[in-house]
């Protein structure tokens, strides 16, 4: 899959997540013990379409993101992604 992101007038590289990455939440560990480590989805971090964007929302603790999943099963479950969200709070 092509994995460049064209954001405004910038192409940008995602963070890979593989399927070794995801041992630890796959259901079908059969299909998992027979599998090869593949792409399974793309991370596009801290998105912005100008040095102002960015820093406006990094004073506000915002972030924008995009994840790109392409459709495939893991072995009996539909793809899915995995990761620590972490919610931030000011009062």
């Amino acid at each position: 899959m092509e994995s460049i992101l064209e954001f405004g007038e910038k192409r940008v590289k995602p963070n890979v997540r593989m399927l070794f990455d995801m041992k630890d939440v796959i259901y079908d560990r059969k299909w998992l013990s027979g599998a090869e480590n593949t792409e399974l989805y793309y991370m596009y971090r801290e998105l912005s379409l100008s040095k102002k964007d960015a820093l406006l929302m990094k004073e506000h603790g915002l972030r924008y993101d995009i994840t790109v999943i392409p459709p495939r099963m893991l072995g009996c479950e539909y793809a899915k992604t995995a990761g620590i969200t972490t919610l931030l709070f000011r009062d």
